[in-house]
């Protein structure tokens, strides 16, 4: 571990005493639904991701937004119970799409920290539009309003997908 720290970490910003580290096992789990009749799932019970960009929580939360949404439309309001469905496909598909190669990204550079890689990170850290996009990154773990009423990317001044940040 003081090894993998002194690659990643630049020379001046480890001096310590490594006392104790235990390995952690990192996956990538789904719910094969997040939905079977009047049960839904969001959060932690849906999925799993590893914790190296928080995705785990800021996926939670887009879940539960998207949720109360549908929720709400669909018994408050009388839409259809397909409302449902749609959010139940839409959130795995995020969890699948973005969600998992985010992370696992971020999980390669951790756990895998190659001289390019170190100096991908370095060279976005030290562009502040590339420093932005790769923050924001976490914004396409959205759901766009099933209703069509709020355009969650637009509001951060953001636009859907990964784009540079996975290398596309």
């Amino acid at each position: 571990m003081v090894d993998h720290f002194r690659a990643v970490l630049p020379e001046a910003d480890f001096d310590h005493e490594m006392v104790l580290w235990r390995h952690h096992r990192m996956r990538q789990r789904s719910a094969e639904t997040y939905r079977v009749g009047r049960v839904l799932l969001a959060g932690d019970a849906a999925h799993v991701t590893n914790p190296t960009r928080g995705l785990g929580l800021v996926g939670g939360m887009f879940d539960a937004f998207t949720l109360t949404e549908a929720l709400g439309a669909f018994a408050l309001d009388g839409a259809s119970e397909s409302l449902l469905d749609d959010y139940a496909r839409a959130r795995k598909d995020v969890f699948w799409d973005y969600t998992t190669p985010i992370s696992s990204e971020s999980k390669r550079m951790v756990s895998e920290p190659t001289p390019e890689r170190i100096q991908g990170f370095r060279d976005v850290a030290a562009d502040p539009d590339r420093t932005r996009t790769y923050l924001l990154s976490g914004v396409a773990l959205a759901t766009p309003s099933l209703l069509g009423s709020m355009d969650v990317w637009e509001s951060v001044g953001a636009t859907p997908g990964l784009g540079e940040f996975l290398g596309a």
